[in-house]
């Protein structure tokens, strides 16, 4: 979930958000590994990145479009 975890901080970064900013998270997937995967690590990803709200959920609709290892990942960020 590094990987994840290290996605979010850099698009805060290049989003031009503070490292103190907090931020309301979604991440969509169909890959339901990466979804039980990010779902087991929710509370710390969230907790990592500042997030007041963390939604993962079914599909494919995000404004950032990532590959983590293999399988995609929709995210959407907002502050």
């Amino acid at each position: 979930m590094r990987e994840v975890q290290s996605r979010l901080q850099r698009l805060r970064k290049d989003s031009g958000l503070d490292v103190t900013d907090r931020i309301q998270v979604e991440l969509a997937t169909d890959d339901a590994e990466l979804r039980a995967a990010i779902a087991a690590w929710a509370d710390a990803i969230a907790q990592e990145v500042l997030a007041e709200s963390f939604v993962v959920s079914e599909g494919s609709s995000g404004e950032h479009a990532y590959d983590v290892e293999g399988r995609a990942l929709a995210v959407t960020l907002r502050a």
